[in-house]
């Protein structure tokens, strides 16, 4: 079981990022992921500026993520066991500046001429009762091109539906803005580290090392 959680451990940094980023306005909210032959994970979502915590049960096991963008930190923890694996590096925590730009803003992709992008406003609509703007954006790479649909909420600045080429959707319900606990973004003091087992060099064989608490 340990060795399960520390294998979804490894993969949930890339997945952090596809509910929400962080936002100049603390909020909760419900967090729905469909991905085609799948299912559908549904969890919560809290936002404290540039922290967040997320919430799910994938495999039949409880994950929490909690990330802090001003110390490029991420922590896994397995409720569980009461354990915890760490993550430090730029890709590790969200952005320590704060929100990512969203497609109308400085700084973005879509303001970039060689970025590979096409994004077009389509509009403004309202999402679960929230005002957003509706951006499509399209990836082109020579002959091939992948084309996103994302609902930007107009207060939160970050977007609360996206809609991916192959039937991939991520949606935010029930948004309640308001400030969030402190304690939701430290790991609890009755948890224990533990490291995400070595790979071995590439070309080498042999089985990965066994995961091991930190002393």
């Amino acid at each position: 079981m340990r060795t399960r959680f520390l294998a979804l451990a490894a993969l949930a940094l890339p997945l952090t990022g596809v509910w929400a980023a962080p936002s100049d306005v603390d909020f909760s909210a419900t967090a729905v992921q469909t991905m085609p032959q799948k299912g559908t994970v549904t969890g919560k979502l809290y936002v404290s500026k540039n922290k967040m915590r997320q919430e799910a049960v994938q495999e039949g096991q409880t994950r929490i993520t909690i990330t802090d963008g001003e110390k490029n930190t991420a922590w896994i923890l397995n409720p569980d066991r009461k354990e915890y694996v760490e993550m430090k590096g730029p890709g590790a925590g969200t952005a320590a500046a704060g929100r990512p730009p969203m497609p109308d803003e400085a700084g973005h992709p879509c303001q970039q001429k060689d970025s590979g992008l096409k994004c077009t406003k389509l509009g403004s609509e309202s999402v679960n009762s929230r005002a957003t703007d509706k951006w499509e954006v399209i990836a082109v790479q020579g002959k091939d091109s992948f084309r996103s649909v994302m609902w930007v909420d107009q207060r939160l600045r970050t977007p609360i539906r996206a809609e991916f080429q192959g039937g991939a959707q991520t949606e935010l319900r029930d948004v309640t803005e308001g400030p969030q606990p402190a304690d939701l973004f430290v790991v609890p003091a009755d948890y224990k580290k533990v490291e995400l087992p070595q790979r071995p060099p590439q070309g080498q064989a042999g089985a990965p090392a066994a995961p091991h608490a930190v002393k």
